[in-house]
């Protein structure tokens, strides 16, 4: 009875170190797959250009878009329904996840303080937007989902609360609560050409900035300058330090990809029986 001879098998060992040795360097040499991250509790400032489209639970009916510059504070970083859950002008509403992650970014808190609670919204005046003596025409979500309108003759019926400004199917609305019993707990629209002046034709991108970003200019300003003093050239020169978080993974990779070579050569290439008489 015979061993099997190695050397029918040495081109076939050398394909499995060699696919094992690549394997290895893979492991070493690739980046890692990114993992899902979890938004950082704290205020998000919507990004310059964009606005953010907040909800009432239901992501089919919009209640106002937040604009450029001003802020949403994350309430949980556990999405449900495929929504964050973010408190705005001291109410609590859904935005969608993927808005949320390409639309904000989170406050530098340490950079440059907490934001001032009235820096985080844009408020509204109510008696500034629409006059106390114009018959308004409201609109609603029915039941059936479609955007219905409603108009009152009712001389008391007034807007009690602007949230801001949405846009619906192409159209710019306010929303807004009002005092109608027919409406009570409700958020209502109006077009904005019911509105008085300049807010009829006011756009949620069409807000103005936020008066808090010239407060993070002059403090960036002054760091700036005190890194000009002590011969640094700022933060942006700063080599960021080397993603390690993987690499003890790779290291336990490798390590047992090694061990798998060794036991190949040793199973293929360990001493043979002698022929027997």
């Amino acid at each position: 009875m015979y061993m099997i001879s190695t050397k029918r098998f040495a081109p076939l060992c050398f394909v499995l170190l060699l696919t094992l040795v690549a394997l290895a360097a893979g492991a070493l040499c690739l980046p890692a797959a990114a993992a899902a991250e979890t938004p950082s509790a704290g205020d998000y400032m919507v990004t310059t250009g964009n606005t953010l489209t907040l909800y009432d639970g239901n992501t089919n009916q919009p209640v106002l878009e937040v604009p450029a510059t001003y802020y949403v504070t994350l309430k949980s970083a556990e999405a449900t329904g495929g929504c964050y859950s973010v408190a705005y002008a001291g109410k609590t509403y859904s935005v969608k996840t993927a808005d949320f992650t390409a639309r904000t970014a989170l406050h530098n808190e340490e950079k440059y303080g907490a934001v001032p609670a009235e820096n985080k919204y844009y408020a509204f005046d109510k008696s500034a937007v629409f006059a106390a003596d114009a018959q308004l025409t409201f609109y609603y979500y029915s039941n059936n989902g479609a955007l219905t309108s409603a108009t009152f003759n009712d001389p008391n019926a007034s807007v009690t609360e602007i949230y801001g400004l949405v846009t619906i199917g192409g159209s710019v609305y306010y929303s807004a609560s009002t005092n109608i019993d027919l409406f009570q707990g409700k958020i209502v629209y109006l077009s904005c050409s019911q509105a008085s002046g300049e807010f009829a034709t006011l756009t949620p991108a069409g807000i103005a900035a936020n008066p808090y970003e010239s407060v993070k200019a002059e403090k960036d300003a002054q760091t700036a300058g005190a890194s000009d003093q002590d011969g640094s050239n700022g933060s942006a020169d700063a080599s960021d330090p080397a993603d390690t978080s993987n690499n003890l993974e790779r290291i336990i990779l490798s390590v047992v990809i090694a061990v798998l070579c060794v036991a190949v050569v040793l199973l293929i290439f360990r001493p043979g029986a002698k022929k027997k008489q």
